[in-house]
């Protein structure tokens, strides 16, 4: 069976991102699928989802690599013809690899752990 994991890249609007600072695999945030199709590597196709009315993939027989790593596909988004999220999937024995280098290129991160609690009153970390 095959493992892999998906990289979620980003999940802010461009309204509120700074567009011109992310770019990833030759898809910036806000492109339009025109600007998507441009290189052809990539295929749009409309979606009906509450995530967007678009979506930009791969094709099928095209090759990508993160950090070196074989990805499966890298996958754009895009809601009113505009880019707000783009996302890759590879195996999951490369993530650390696929973390350093995302880390490198674009800074850590920030992670928040809290508690939650169901409605049972179970709480978790």
């Amino acid at each position: 069976m095959k493992t892999v994991i998906a990289l979620l890249l980003i999940l802010v609007a461009p309204a509120i991102a700074d567009e011109a600072a992310f770019e990833f695999k030759g898809i910036k945030l806000g492109s339009t699928s025109a600007e998507i199709l441009a290189d052809k590597r990539y295929e749009c196709k409309a979606i009906q989802d509450v995530i967007g009315d678009t979506e930009c993939v791969t094709k099928a027989l095209s090759i990508d690599t993160i950090a070196g790593v074989p990805a499966e596909y890298v996958l754009a988004l895009l809601y009113e013809d505009h880019t707000w999220q783009i996302r890759s999937v590879a195996k999951s024995d490369a993530f650390s690899t696929i973390a350093a280098a995302l880390q490198e290129k674009y800074g850590r991160g920030n992670v928040e752990h809290s508690t939650i609690q169901n409605r049972a009153g179970a709480t978790f970390d």
